[in-house]
């Protein structure tokens, strides 16, 4: 990952679009000095900003109306305090902790893991840059050890420039108070593609090819890694697709100012994205199963993305495992979310269409399987339990698909509609 543009619905993906970062010395509470240091300071400070600028603007065909953004130099630690910042401002602590157990319930994260934990990780070794669109006249740049590469640092200004480019022409403010995360991830792809594919392109015409890509993920956990890296790896991929259908840039351009992808499936299938298929609705009926001492934390989406993170447990497979995991989700027409809480107790509803029968099936058969051998869950009346998390069971209608985990058998069933 390169850099990032903060965006608070796509942190609710856990994912901060436009990052990056670096080290100084030392970071603010006295902790000893972050790799990069003064050798990646050094070498951030030799970077033109204007040259680059001017570079990046030629390839993007684009002009900086409002002049390019000038570099400032900050730590790993100021990075990882910068997204805490924007969590404690934009993520109320209610919607924190409703993902949070959505996420654990689902085994994307461990049972004993916290999203402001995994944040603070992704803020102090994932983020490379970061430009920020309500301080438009600068952009961070990490001391971070892969920013003590020449041709490394220079990669990253021109990704960190292009959202700067992106910002004075099209505006990307409108994209960051996105509530619902599935709309919010898949506008995030449509940026960091750009940008992404803008870099490679960078790399091949003044880096001879460019720096070769390494990041220190810090021990995330693979569906959470998925969830960061679909802006970049997915986005550029979906931005490509659209610069080949017509020989340029005109289609990204459209997309950018009235279109954005609005489905991680429209971003993994860009033909659905050219076609205009949205998403199917999906109706959740748990409150009818519920009495008043539960209460809901609210509806969400539940995305392709969210299908393949739900596959990807145990890690992030590759090769056929992480094909046959690909087409498993492959079909989703649509799918929501919802949380309930009883005190300490915790029941989650997912339900899903798909396109077809057989779609449906498929799906289902790889979620139940994960259950059993990536997550260890044991038969228990009828269906999985899951240490420390509750009892999973599921329902297939036709071409709808229903999970409910919740703190006992009778009850996950009653909420899955078995």
């Amino acid at each position: 990952m390169t850099s990032c543009v903060y965006s608070t619905a796509v942190l609710a993906a856990l994912t901060v679009a436009g990052c990056g970062g670096g080290s100084d010395g030392g970071g603010e509470d006295g902790s000893p000095p972050q790799r990069g240091g003064e050798q990646a300071r050094a070498a951030l400070e030799k970077l033109d900003g204007a040259a680059t600028a001017k570079r990046v603007s030629a390839l993007r065909g684009l002009e900086f109306k409002d002049g390019a953004p000038k570099v400032t130099i900050v730590s790993p630690e100021d990075t990882k305090n910068y997204v805490r910042r924007q969590v404690e401002r934009n993520y109320p602590d209610e919607r924190l902790e409703a993902d949070e157990a959505f996420y654990q319930m689902l085994g994307v994260i461990p049972a004993d893991s916290g999203l402001r934990e995994l944040l603070d990780k992704f803020g102090t070794n994932l983020i490379l840059g970061y430009y920020d669109y309500k301080n438009p006249d600068e952009l961070n740049m990490v001391t971070n050890e892969r920013a003590a590469k020449p041709k490394a640092a220079e990669s990253i200004l021109a990704h960190e420039l292009n959202h700067g480019l992106q910002d004075q022409n099209f505006g990307i403010g409108r994209f960051q108070d996105i509530k619902d995360p599935e709309r919010s991830i898949a506008a995030s792809a449509l940026l960091e593609g750009d940008s992404q594919v803008l870099e490679l392109a960078y790399n091949e015409k003044h880096l001879a090819g460019g720096p070769k890509a390494t990041t220190d993920t810090g021990d995330l956990p693979p569906g959470i890694l998925l969830y960061a890296i679909f802006p970049y790896q997915f986005g550029a991929e979906f931005v490509n697709d659209l610069i080949k259908e017509k020989d340029g840039y005109e289609l990204v351009d459209k997309a950018w100012r009235g279109r954005p992808p609005t489905t991680t499936e429209q971003v993994i299938h860009p033909e659905k994205y050219l076609s205009g298929e949205e998403a199917g609705e999906v109706r959740l009926q748990a409150d009818e199963v519920l009495d008043d001492a539960w209460k809901s934390t609210g509806k969400q989406s539940f995305g392709e993305l969210d299908a393949i993170a739900v596959l990807s447990t145990k890690t992030l497979r590759e090769g056929a495992a992480g094909k046959a995991i690909a087409q498993a989700a492959e079909g989703w027409d649509g799918g929501a979310r919802e949380l309930f809480t009883r005190g300490d107790d915790r029941a989650l509803v997912v339900a899903t269409a798909w396109e077809t029968a057989k779609d449906a099936k498929e799906f289902a058969a790889a979620y139940w399987a994960s259950l059993k051998k990536d997550r260890k869950g044991k038969a228990s009346g009828g269906g999985v339990e899951i240490s420390d998390v509750g009892v999973a069971s599921m329902a297939i209608e036709g071409r709808d698909v229903t999970i409910a985990i919740a703190p006992d058998a009778q009850l996950a069933k009653q909420l899955a509609g078995v």
